[in-house]
């Protein structure tokens, strides 16, 4: 390891033995335990050190799953129920999501039917999952 001047910096990294790459190092997996430890030194004092753990990565992955409460055929004038259904396929917490709702064509939009749905300025149906959403967890009923 060197610094940007090409000196020696091995001593700079507390937690690395240079050269070093047991299989206890190898064995770690995002999220463990020992993940990102940067207070061991090297097995087998019991930890690990931090120069070959790996590092999991952010992942924000929302889907949407829109079904009708009814089945075709459909008669011209019939209401038709819509649940939107949010999955968070990720691995972070999602926040203040917003859902949009592309009204199909030949479908009209009735917001005094929908009180938690707002209609933007496109006359676009959209609402704000205020609550946190975990991962894998589905928000029903929007």
């Amino acid at each position: 390891m060197e610094d940007e001047e090409g000196n020696n910096a091995t001593n700079w990294d507390a937690d690395s033995d240079p050269d070093s790459d047991s299989s206890h190092e190898r064995a770690v997996k995002p999220g463990d335990s020992d993940d990102d430890n940067i207070d061991g030194h090297y097995y087998p004092d019991g930890t690990d050190e931090d120069d070959h753990d790996p590092a999991g990565i952010r992942v924000l992955d929302l889907a949407l799953i829109k079904t009708a409460d009814v089945q075709a055929p459909f008669q011209y004038d019939q209401i038709i129920d819509f649940e939107l259904t949010v999955f968070n396929q990720g691995n972070e917490i999602a926040h203040d999501i917003t859902v949009v709702d592309y009204v199909p064509s030949g479908y009209i939009y009735l917001p005094h039917l929908n009180p938690n749905w707002t209609q933007s300025l496109t006359d676009t149906p959209e609402m704000t999952i205020t609550q946190p959403l975990a991962p894998g967890k589905y928000n029903c009923n929007y």
